[in-house]
């Protein structure tokens, strides 16, 4: 399956309770394999004696890694208040890897908050060659 060129590596809709974080292993190519733990979270900022605010939706990258290289162990995706019941997307695909071959690992997902469960649908590709 190709979306633009791009080899789909995976995708995927599932339901992620409310504290409970989703883990799994992405297959590159027959030797290659990447970890990736997502995380949901919701955070409201004090902004005063009695008022909290909610700030938008944000989505980090972070790495567990391994060895004198640097080695990426896993891939931590973090959607911080993606609360929207209607859902919300990230903007584009976002390079969050670099496979064995040199090629981008592109993400794209789109979150759906239903009562205390998130609803996701997300896809790995791979992108273009990196130098």
């Amino acid at each position: 399956m190709e979306i633009g060129g791009r080899k789909v590596l995976m995708s995927a809709v599932l339901f992620v309770p409310e504290g409970d974080s989703l883990t799994f292993t992405c297959p590159i190519d027959d030797s290659d394999n990447l970890n990736v733990r997502m995380e949901f979270s919701e955070g409201a900022i004090e902004q005063g004696p009695r008022e909290l605010t909610t700030p938008g939706p944000r989505f980090l990258v972070e790495y567990e890694g391994y060895g004198e290289n640097c080695d990426i162990d896993c891939v931590i995706l973090k959607f911080i208040n993606f609360d929207n019941r209607f859902g919300q997307s990230l903007v584009g695909h976002i390079s969050v890897a670099i496979s064995e071959n040199n090629q981008q690992i592109l993400f794209f997902a789109s979150v759906q908050m239903l009562g205390k469960v998130s609803r996701i649908e997300f896809q790995f590709m791979l992108g273009d060659s990196v130098m």
